[in-house]
C-alpha cells in the first residue's frame, strides 16, 4: 500500500520482496473487509474487485480435532461483508516503483517511519 500511494506521488520507490519466485502454491493476498474499506476511500475498490479473485463470507474453522466453528461474514455492517482472496499480480505496479525479490530489509526507510 506505501509503494503504491508513494508511486501516486511519483516518488521513486523499491518494493522488496523476500522471496524470489512468484509461482509458489499460494503467491497472494487475503484482504480483511475493514482493508477493502480503505482501498474503497482510496478509490481502487472498483479496479481491485475487477482482477479475478474469490470472496468467502462463510469460514470453517478446522483444528485436528475436528470443526470448531463457522464465521458468517455476510452479517458484518459493512460495504464489502467478505474476504478478497486473489493472487499477488507479478505486472509493475507503476515506473516509478521498482521491485527487488530476493532482498530483506530490517525495517522501513522514510519520513515518520
Amino acid at each position: 500500500m506505501r509503494a503504491f500511494l508513494l508511486s501516486r506521488r511519483e516518488a521513486p520507490t523499491v518494493l522488496l520482496k523476500e522471496h524470489t519466485d512468484f509461482d509458489r502454491q499460494f503467491r497472494g493476498d487475503s484482504l480483511q473487509p475493514s482493508t477493502i474499506s480503505v482501498v474503497d476511500e482510496l478509490g481502487l475498490a472498483d479496479r481491485l474487485l475487477a482482477l479475478p479473485h474469490a470472496k468467502p463470507s462463510h469460514l470453517t474453522l478446522r483444528t485436528p480435532r475436528g470443526v470448531a466453528g463457522t464465521i458468517d461474514l455476510s452479517r458484518l455492517p459493512t460495504k464489502f461483508p467478505y474476504i478478497v482472496m486473489m493472487r499477488a499480480p507479478a505486472s509493475k505496479i507503476s515506473p516509478t516503483v521498482r521491485r527487488s525479490s530476493g532482498t530483506r530489509s530490517p525495517g522501513s526507510v522514510g519520513a515518520g517511519s
